[in-house]
C-alpha cells in the first residue's frame, strides 16, 4: 500500500532528498556548471599561479618547470585562431532561408556582400 501511494503522488508534491534546501543546492550546482567555463577555469588557475609560490616554479626566469608553462602558453595562443575558424565554419552554411521571412533573407544576403 505504501508503494502504491507513493507512485500515485504527483512529482511536484514529492520532496527531493533533503527537503527544500536540496532544491536550492541543485539550482546552485546548475548555475555553477553553466558559469564555470574553460576560460573561467583558466583565469582562476592563472590567478592562483600568479599569486602563490607556484609562480617561481612555473613562470619565473630559470624556473624548473618553465617548459610546462611554455607548452601551455603555446596552446593558449592557438585558442583565438581556432575559435575564429570554428565561427567561420558555423557561419559559412548560413541560415535556412526557407524558415525565415524573405525580407530578412534579402537583408542577410546584402549584409554578406
Amino acid at each position: 500500500a505504501v508503494i502504491a501511494a507513493s507512485s500515485q503522488a504527483p512529482s511536484s508534491q514529492v520532496a527531493p532528498h533533503g527537503g527544500p534546501s536540496a532544491g536550492r543546492l541543485g539550482e546552485v550546482m546548475r548555475f555553477l556548471r553553466r558559469a564555470i567555463t574553460p576560460p573561467v577555469v583558466a583565469t582562476l588557475a592563472g590567478v592562483v599561479v600568479g599569486t602563490t609560490p607556484l609562480h617561481a616554479v612555473l613562470v619565473a626566469d630559470g624556473a624548473p618547470l618553465r617548459v610546462v608553462y611554455a607548452a601551455l602558453r603555446t596552446l593558449g595562443q592557438a585558442a583565438i585562431p581556432i575559435s575564429v575558424v570554428l565561427l567561420g565554419a558555423n557561419l559559412s552554411s548560413g541560415p535556412d532561408y526557407a524558415a525565415i521571412r524573405p525580407s530578412l533573407a534579402v537583408g542577410i544576403a546584402l549584409t554578406r556582400m
